[in-house]
């Protein structure tokens, strides 16, 4: 496989158009997005990165880039999830380190699910302590009570719930401990993960600027 960066070198030389084309056209449907990541990064300007997610787009490319990252996520909505997420300040940084796992070559599927769990956890935490006198616990569903408490969240006893559900997929569904999983972890996992986690993430961010 040729990295974005040697075959950006390879081409540079050319000046014909036809020419870089074709060499283009010999690469693999992956070793392309390499190279439009490198080309894209060596510009590094936020438009170049936004002509790059038009085109994605229009190609119907399951791809995009976020945060400069180049990340298997298409849905608008999700993408600026995850944008909100990681410029929240919420989070301690975990969305981001999340996304840029998910942009690796071999990406750690069950490390991308906790660091993005982990992600909920800290905001969550982060929350408490600005919002509130209520001292952060070191239990997820103890967080979630304070906030319930302060009608933070919807008191819906499903919508908890699902929250609850979320950390404790990361804590008992063998992510953090691989003895524990009895099941692969693929990549719509993680992409899944990242998504959901974005969302809620930006969720807190909405919320707390709504007060």
């Amino acid at each position: 496989m040729i990295s974005g960066k040697n075959f950006f070198h390879n081409i540079s030389g050319y000046t014909d158009i036809k020419i870089i084309i074709a060499q283009v056209k010999k690469l693999e449907w992956f070793e392309i997005y390499d190279f439009l990541e490198y080309v894209c990064s060596y510009i590094n300007d936020d438009d170049v990165y936004n002509a790059s997610n038009l085109l994605l787009k229009n190609q119907n490319s399951g791809f995009r880039f976020v945060d400069h990252i180049l990340i298997p996520i298409s849905d608008e909505t999700d993408m600026k999830n995850v944008e909100n997420a990681i410029n929240s300040n919420f989070d301690n940084g975990h969305i981001k380190i999340a996304t840029q796992k998910l942009s690796e070559k071999n990406p750690d599927y069950p490390k991308i699910i906790g660091e993005s769990i982990d992600g909920v956890e800290i905001a969550i935490k982060n929350v408490v302590s600005n919002l509130y006198d209520d001292t952060p616990t070191n239990k997820f569903g103890g967080n979630i009570k304070i906030l319930k408490k302060h009608n933070f969240l919807d008191g819906h006893p499903a919508y908890i719930e699902i929250l609850n559900k979320l950390y404790g997929y990361a804590s008992d569904g063998g992510i953090r401990h691989p003895k524990d999983r009895d099941y692969k972890i693929t990549e719509a996992d993680a992409v899944f993960a990242v998504e959901i986690c974005s969302a809620f993430v930006s969720f807190l961010k909405y919320k707390v600027s709504s007060l």
